[in-house]
């Protein structure tokens, strides 16, 4: 208590109440007290269970609508601000740090590997998407592994709003699914969701050979999509990325992959 503290030389002095502390120190008028600034309440808020996870799932259909919308960038924005907010959020919260931000994004660059590079192969697109995820559940505790009750409840929180997160992720690609492909602007462009043994029979039926010539329907950056003999399929581009509207020449075709370069003109 107080008058313990005084002994033991922790505390100056003791009051009974406001005045008497005023009289003590010899102030005149009441002086401010320390609150917390806006900003201080907008981190707490953005790094707080409640709206965390909601700020996760805007950023995973970020990343969910630019896979599905190649070469559009408003998925990619959108994801890109998102999690900057999380990750600027639980930073300044003295939850997250370098660790945290360095593995979500060495995550997001095996991602983007696995998609525009070496599709197909698996691994870095699984190890990519384990190391965000990891990074998101860290990014919301002091700790790697718990060793408290406390650390117990503060470890189901951050499960919680990665488990939201991915739930809502599902509803959101579902919805998408059937409802965006019937959407006027982006019917045309969101990726079909045929089996891969429908589109190899498409493009033996389409006769998408090598040679065959071609327009970009979306900014190849290196993959979008391409109007080939009028049927619009999936490409990749080989060497520079090529812009939206541009002719192109397909140079490979590997079963549903199709490579293509600029037509020189």
């Amino acid at each position: 208590n107080g008058e313990q503290a005084e002994d033991v030389g922790v505390a100056r002095g003791t009051v009974r109440d406001f005045q008497e502390l005023k009289r003590m120190y010899g102030l005149e008028g009441d002086p401010g007290f320390a609150e917390p600034s806006w900003v201080n309440r907008l981190i707490g808020v953005l790094a707080s269970p409640e709206l965390a996870w909601l700020i996760v799932l805007v950023g995973l259909a970020g990343i969910y609508a630019e896979l599905q919308l190649p070469g559009i960038g408003i998925g990619g924005f959108v994801a890109t601000v998102a999690f900057t907010l999380f990750f600027w959020a639980n930073f300044m919260n003295h939850t997250a740090n370098e660790l945290e931000i360095v593995l979500f994004l060495v995550g997001v660059s095996c991602l983007v590997l696995e998609i525009f590079v070496i599709p197909g192969f698996g691994i870095f697109g699984l190890g990519g998407g384990i190391l965000m995820l990891i990074a998101l559940i860290l990014a919301s505790q002091t700790f790697v592994l718990p060793h408290s009750d406390g650390d117990l409840r503060q470890f189901r929180n951050s499960l919680m709003t990665v488990g939201l997160a991915l739930g809502g992720l599902m509803v959101f690609a579902i919805l998408s699914r059937r409802f965006l492909p019937h959407a006027p602007l982006l019917s045309r462009l969101i990726l079909s969701n045929q089996t891969e043994k429908q589109q190899v029979d498409l493009f033996e039926e389409e006769a998408i050979v090598i040679g065959a010539k071609g327009r970009t329907v979306t900014d190849l950056r290196p993959s979008g999509k391409a109007n080939i003999r009028g049927e619009l399929v999936d490409v990749i581009a080989e060497g520079e990325w090529i812009s939206i509207d541009t002719p192109i020449t397909v140079i490979e075709v590997h079963g549903t992959r199709i490579v293509v370069e600029l037509t020189d003109t």
